[in-house]
């Protein structure tokens, strides 16, 4: 029984010593980020100078403002026409921002969340709260 005891201490220990979490400094995500694919369930970005207007991206400015780069309209088979909405993000983690932003159907709310940040890569999920959209 006590070798059972410490088998089930020593899993809980490294559960919660390996599952620590990630610290992001907000300036590592300021900029532009335009799409370049899917890895698993996250969505790939690379860091870019600006928008170039052709994929979809996006621009998480110091100021709290949150510019995406997105479809103009219902239709998404190609070819796609794209526009920027200007919306507002809030920090509600270090790794998750609360994004506010139109579409061409109205307004949008989902939690952008980072899983993996590199210097010019950024690995994201989209969670988005049918009760809200």
């Amino acid at each position: 029984m006590r070798n059972i005891n410490l088998v089930i201490l020593g899993f809980i220990t490294t559960l919660f010593l390996s599952c620590e979490a990630m610290e992001i400094s907000k300036a590592e995500i300021y900029g532009a980020w335009e799409q370049t694919g899917y890895e698993n369930e996250t969505l790939v970005l690379k860091r870019v100078k600006a928008l170039s207007g052709n994929e979809y991206g996006f621009e998480l400015l110091e100021n709290g403002t949150f510019i995406e780069n997105k479809n103009a309209g219902w239709c998404g088979t190609p070819p796609i026409s794209y526009t920027k909405y200007e919306g507002k993000w809030t920090l509600v983690s270090d790794s998750i921002f609360n994004i506010e932003v139109p579409f061409w159907g109205g307004d949008s709310e989902f939690e952008l969340i980072i899983a993996d940040i590199k210097k010019d890569e950024l690995q994201i999920l989209l969670k988005f709260d049918s009760s809200k959209n």
